[in-house]
C-alpha cells in the first residue's frame, strides 16, 4: 500500500510540473482548512487574484 500511495504521489508531482510549464498555478487548501476556516481560504483565493492581475 505504501508503495502504491508513494507512486501516486510521483506521478501527481509530475503531472503537476507538466501542466505548470503551461503557466497553471495551483493553490492547495487542506480538507481542515476549507471546513473550519473557508473565509480565511475564500480571502487568500482573492488576493492571489488581485496579485495575479496586478502582475498581468
Amino acid at each position: 500500500m505504501v508503495k502504491v500511495i508513494m507512486a501516486m504521489r510521483k506521478m501527481i508531482r509530475y503531472g503537476k510540473t507538466e501542466i505548470e510549464k503551461f503557466g497553471i498555478q495551483f493553490l492547495r487548501f487542506d480538507d481542515l482548512e476549507v471546513r473550519h476556516h473557508l473565509d480565511g481560504v475564500l480571502k487568500t483565493i482573492e488576493n492571489w487574484i488581485c496579485e495575479f492581475e496586478k502582475n498581468r
